[in-house]
């Protein structure tokens, strides 16, 4: 009976099938389970990071904006918060509040967590002004970066809303647990 081949288990799931059905050798389910493991993004199917603008971007009002997001991602599921807006230098010791400005909570859609390469698009619920016209707005908002190491990576964040309307694309560092 020793020289049965014994079949190759990929999945931790197989093996712990096969030992609750009274697999006689716990060693080697053991052992297999090891040999397979899940890949990667299985493993790290979440992701926390914050996203700040690393340079200004170009903008729809014709100046340029910056955006600070914080994002947590499940499986493909991505909820961000971020507060963004036309960046004019102060004059004179005043410094007006940035308009158009947004702030954001996104819900989107991504590649999934814990890759290398990362994408997302989503939309939500925001305040938002823009010359002096504010209110609730409809927000949208894409991520495309590329992770270097599990807490660094960089990338464009390309936004808007649907008072103004105001976009802008801007290059991110982000940092936390991307994967």
């Amino acid at each position: 009976m020793s020289n049965v081949p014994r079949p190759v288990l990929h999945s931790r799931a197989a093996c712990l099938a096969l030992s609750l059905l009274g697999c006689s050798e716990p060693a080697a389910a053991q052992r297999f389970s090891q040999a397979s493991p899940l890949p990667m993004a299985a493993q790290n199917a979440w992701a926390l990071w914050l996203s700040g603008s690393l340079v200004s971007g170009l903008s729809t009002v014709g100046g340029e904006s910056n955006v600070l997001a914080l994002s947590f991602q499940r499986n493909r599921l991505v909820v961000s918060g971020r507060v963004s807006g036309f960046t004019e230098s102060c004059s004179a010791n005043v410094c007006r509040w940035p308009d158009p400005y947004d702030v954001a909570v996104v819900l989107a859609v991504a590649s999934t967590a814990g890759r290398r390469l990362h994408a997302s698009v989503g939309t939500g619920l925001a305040v938002a002004s823009y010359r002096n016209r504010n209110g609730f707005a409809l927000p949208l908002e894409a991520q495309a970066s590329w992770r270097a190491t599990r807490y660094l990576g960089a990338g464009l964040y390309c936004w808007g809303n649907s008072i103004g309307p105001h976009a802008a694309l801007t290059i991110v560092l982000q940092v936390g647990r991307l994967r």
